[in-house]
């Protein structure tokens, strides 16, 4: 994909098997928050509007804020762009919206994020470029990002898995350099507690969660052995327990994934861990079984998109489509029938942001 083989997207699998996915070349541009497409409302005030630089105002005559909708944050470009981003995004089903808030997250990418009642929760990632692991947390209010001040009981790692449940956000895994987590953490709302459980999934980054009915689903990654994963697990707020569906997709990582509002697991793409293909396929998860769908159109292959449900709908954003210097900047919607990319501007393209549902 990129000549060398340290992090950006060796971070797509980690930093651990994907040897086609180097670095980029070059560190300049790196920094700032990324300037939105033409086109794309952006809900900051003009320097003439009288209202100080930074604060939202959905008040202003050209820009309507929506009052809720899927939060996007931070990730990665192309080379030759701002590489970290560490802007804010909201899209409600239509339009996206470039926020600026007054304080933010640092640049990172593969930060962990779940919704926690109205607010958004965010921990860790890495970045920017080659910076450090980072182990801090914050939560994002629908104005304004605030970082909470308790001492991190986590250690820094990127790529976790995150999900809510019973009023709590579940994280699990992990990796800092070659190491994997296998620890699982609840958070609160002000505190991070470790969950002490047996059995439990193995060491593992880039898998995926999600909440779908009365458990967290988790599925596949890459273990610390620089094997992909195809299991799944589910935790019911006190246990995980290993699931045997009659049908599983391939080993994976680095997938898209939501819960549709019909209560099934959707995930898109990923990299294949049989022969390292990147992937186009969606497959959904019953809670019994997966099974393999064959839309009449999808978006074309990539690994670290994000998908988020609004509404009826899920949308999936963004990612990199393998081999290239080809990080994406489309939207597509599922209908629970077949993909269709939607014809809006957005934000730039980017792989390994957060992308979390209202």
């Amino acid at each position: 994909m990129r000549a060398g083989a340290t992090r950006v997207l060796a971070t797509l699998a980690l930093a651990l098997a994907c040897t086609r996915c180097g670095a980029r070349t070059g560190l300049g541009g790196i920094g700032g928050n990324a300037q939105a497409d033409a086109g794309v409302p952006d809900a900051s005030p003009s320097d003439a509007s009288g209202v100080d630089a930074g604060v939202l105002d959905a008040s202003m005559p050209d820009v309507m804020v929506p009052a809720t909708g899927a939060l996007l944050f931070g990730g990665i470009g192309p080379s030759g762009t701002n590489y970290d981003f560490d802007d804010t995004w909201l899209f409600d089903g239509a339009a996206w919206f470039q926020l600026h808030p007054p304080a933010a997250p640092s640049q990172r990418v593969y930060p962990a994020a779940a919704r926690l009642g109205s607010n958004v929760v965010l921990f860790a990632g890495s970045g920017p470029y080659v910076g450090p692991y980072l182990d801090d947390t914050w939560t994002w209010n629908g104005a304004m990002w605030t970082q909470a001040m308790t001492p991190p009981a986590l250690s820094q790692r990127d790529s976790a898995a995150a999900a809510t449940l019973d009023g709590r956000v579940v994280l699990f895994g992990g990796t800092i350099g070659e190491t994997s987590f296998d620890d699982t953490w609840t958070w609160d709302g002000a505190t991070w507690t470790q969950v002490m459980t047996s059995p439990s999934p193995e060491a593992r980054g880039a898998a995926v969660m999600a909440t779908v009915g009365d458990v967290v689903v988790l599925f596949g990654g890459l273990d610390q052995g620089k094997r992909f994963l195809n299991d799944t697990w589910t935790w019911d707020g006190k246990a995980w327990t290993q699931q045997q569906p009659a049908t599983s997709p391939s080993t994976r990582d680095v997938v898209a994934a939501a819960a549709t509002p019909d209560g099934t697991l959707l995930i898109f793409g990923g990299e294949d861990g049989t022969n390292g293909n990147v992937l186009d396929e969606t497959w959904v998860y019953s809670g019994i079984t997966w099974t393999q769908l064959h839309p009449t159109r999808s978006p074309p292959a990539r690994v670290g998109a994000v998908m988020a449900t609004v509404g009826d709908r899920v949308y999936l954003y963004g990612g990199d489509g393998g081999y290239s210097d080809n990080e994406l900047a489309d939207t597509w919607t599922w209908d629970g029938v077949t993909w269709t990319q939607l014809n809006i501007p957005g934000p730039p393209a980017r792989v390994a942001a957060a992308f979390v549902s209202p």
